[in-house]
């Protein structure tokens, strides 16, 4: 497995070059759209997705259409939400920023006009969900949730991804079934067409990032205050609890390269979240660490950061010194990319590989990290620019434009030679 900082190459590693999109956005800034359906509008712009569950889906649904919102606007497409793929999670709702709320709650009234039928334009649906759950073959969905695409959509797009190097069962079929499938990376491009998507229908659409909320410089932004040693080297691991996530290997790696570090020199903290497993980390930490005959009193110190609300990441960043995540594989990369735009040096795997090849390189890297603050800064400095000019909503926003207009040129002309589309699910 390798391992590397991620800074000026963070373009290479987590997406593709963008495209300048036509057009200029509405004054509108994200505010939702009006209830689709006005006479002479363009389409409506259904985005069915997790987006009230928190999680990776959810934050990435947000931010696609905080960017894209105000040019949909500029373009007459009205933007609708439907909760689709998971639960509704009222912590994670409760932590969003109040402009964020408002809009997703703005958004799922115009999705629940639909609902009532008070719609003429065309539907183009977005089914940002794994596979499983999109109602396109015999089977339907695999488990309960709301249908996606809906009967009627005019356009139908699977947005998803996989952390492998191959995809589930079944998963072809189901992209293969829709218009055409976002996937954020030319890795996932590559996969999907391997398993046997059909490669006419892939896109790469790399994730956004809010680069407004997650900025170093924000004059409101104050450090969250931590319990750790006052003057410590401060490393952070933000993921869900879950072997993939790879907690065993940071926390050998972290023990090794620090065993012998002064008192108060250095901590780690972990921000995370139960899934489908215990929430006493604590006692799985301590587990761990007595499995290799270690004694968590003579370690360098672990806390656990849980249940923090969104609002507040962006000060739990500023507090810390440098980001790691040695997972064995990622779709996209989150946390990685809120660490990069609040200008953090950032350690992450390359590539998904045995784990005795990470360990070793993973200790070193910690170590220089933690000498080496004069080239921490340039590589945070570096980070939060590519993160900026390349993967903030507007950036992304202006992408997702492109695609959308060739949507909406693709709907014209169908609607000028019906013969020439296809039949709408």
């Amino acid at each position: 497995m390798h391992i590397l900082l991620i800074a000026t190459i963070a373009v290479i590693v987590l997406g593709a070059p963008l495209q300048a999109a036509g057009g200029k956005p509405s004054p509108a800034g994200g505010k939702p759209s009006p209830a689709g359906g006005k006479p002479g509008q363009a389409a409506t712009l259904l985005w069915s997705a997790p987006v009230f569950s928190g999680g990776g889906y959810a934050s990435e649904s947000l931010n696609y259409l905080l960017g894209l919102a105000p040019y949909a606007a500029a373009r007459d497409v009205a933007v609708a939400v439907e909760q689709h793929g998971d639960m509704y999670d009222r912590s994670y709702v409760a932590g969003l920023p109040s402009p964020q709320a408002a809009a997703l709650q703005g958004w799922a009234r115009t999705g629940a006009g639909l609902r009532g039928g008070r719609n003429s334009a065309p539907i183009i649906n977005v089914c940002h969900s794994e596979p499983g759950a999109w109602s396109v073959t015999a089977r339907g969905a695999l488990f309960s949730t709301s249908r996606c695409p809906r009967h009627g959509a005019a356009y139908t797009i699977g947005r998803t991804m996989f952390e492998t190097d191959s995809l589930p069962d079944g998963w072809a079929e189901r992209c293969n079934a829709m218009n055409e499938v976002w996937v954020p990376t030319a890795f996932h491009a590559r996969i999907f067409a391997d398993a046997g998507v059909d490669s006419a229908k892939i896109h790469v659409v790399p994730e956004s990032v809010d680069t407004a909320t997650f900025d170093p410089d924000a004059t409101d932004l104050v450090p969250l205050a931590l319990d750790g040693p006052p003057d410590a080297f401060n490393f952070v691991s933000v993921f869900k609890w879950e072997d993939r996530k790879g907690w065993r290997l940071l926390l050998d790696a972290y023990f090794a390269a620090f065993a012998s570090a002064p008192q108060g020199s250095v901590a780690l903290y972990i921000v995370t979240r139960a899934f489908h497993s215990s929430s006493d980390f604590d006692t799985a930490i301590a587990a761990h660490a007595a499995d290799r005959g270690l004694d968590m009193a003579t370690l360098p110190p672990v806390f656990v950061l849980s249940g923090i609300p969104q609002t507040h990441m962006p000060a739990m960043y500023a507090a810390m010194d440098a980001f790691v995540l040695p997972s064995r594989g990622e779709g996209w990369g989150r946390p990685h990319t809120e660490a990069m735009a609040m200008r953090l040096p950032v350690i992450a795997t390359a590539w998904s590989g045995p784990t005795e090849f990470m360990t070793n390189a993973l200790v070193d890297l910690l170590r220089t990290v933690h000498t080496s603050l004069a080239e921490n800064a340039a590589r945070g400095a570096r980070a939060r620019a590519d993160m900026v000019a390349n993967f903030s909503n507007d950036a992304i926003g202006k992408l997702l434009a492109d695609h959308l207009d060739r949507i909406l040129s693709n709907l014209a002309e169908r609607a000028v030679s019906p013969e020439s589309g296809h039949d709408e699910l």
